[in-house]
């Protein structure tokens, strides 16, 4: 069984949502169907030996409703997380680094006295 997301333009109301679930869930080797007409989005479980994506696409915009192409939108998606990684990298490197130079700067306070207090002990 295959699983893919994918965005739906067009869905307007509940009936929406009805049609395209009955339609597209009646085709053969669709296992399952979940679509959202307030964000569009649509989930279907298919079997690939039986139904390919190109068929369920087609069914979908037969009722006029246009489907985002599948691989910009995973490729859009994977592009974010990618970048989401960066941001959690760049943090963790920041963190020490910040903790480093308040250690280095409590102790550039103290130089001089520290220094003072060296030099009278000689």
């Amino acid at each position: 069984m295959t699983q893919i997301e994918f965005q739906v333009n067009g869905l307007h109301c509940k009936s929406c949502k009805t049609l395209l679930e009955g339609e597209v869930g009646e085709l053969a080797g669709v296992k399952d169907i979940k679509v959202n007409y307030q964000t569009g989005n649509c989930q279907i479980e298919f079997d690939r030996d039986q139904i390919s994506f190109s068929k369920i696409k087609e069914k979908i915009e037969s009722f006029d409703y246009q489907v985002e192409d599948w691989a910009e939108n995973r490729k859009q998606k994977t592009e974010i997380r990618d970048r989401g990684g960066v941001k959690i990298f760049a943090i963790s490197l920041l963190i020490p680094l910040v903790i480093i130079i308040s250690k280095i700067q409590a102790l550039w306070r103290f130089w001089p006295s520290l220094m003072n207090q060296i030099w009278d002990t000689v």
